[in-house]
């Protein structure tokens, strides 16, 4: 393990956090939709299938928020892993600029 190097390419990690922020976007604008249409569609449900709907629906959201928050927490972690690793290759090159050798 000692002798195999992690290559990072801090822009593509970048990218990858972006486009990752963006689709939390894009879900989260289908999910809305979604639920017009089912709150749309709801009056139409009655007596225990609406109860089920409803049901649903509430789970539904739940999972959604918790769907949301880790994509974005991952999103947010990829970001500050690039920052890092970009500011750990600033620091080494400067690091071996200063090298009297």
């Amino acid at each position: 393990m000692a002798a195999e190097f992690l290559r990072v390419d801090p822009a593509a990690v970048a990218s990858g956090s972006t486009h990752l922020e963006a689709s939390v976007g894009e879900v989260a604008i289908n999910f809305i939709v979604h639920e017009d249409q089912l709150a749309d569609a709801e009056p139409g449900w009655i007596g225990e299938s609406a109860k089920a709907l409803s049901e649903v629906m509430t789970r539904w959201e739940t999972r959604h928020a918790e769907h949301k928050r880790a994509v974005g927490g991952l999103s947010f972690h990829m970001a500050t892993a690039g920052t890092a690793f970009s500011a750990n290759e600033g620091h080494s090159a400067q690091a071996l600029s200063l090298d009297p050798r």
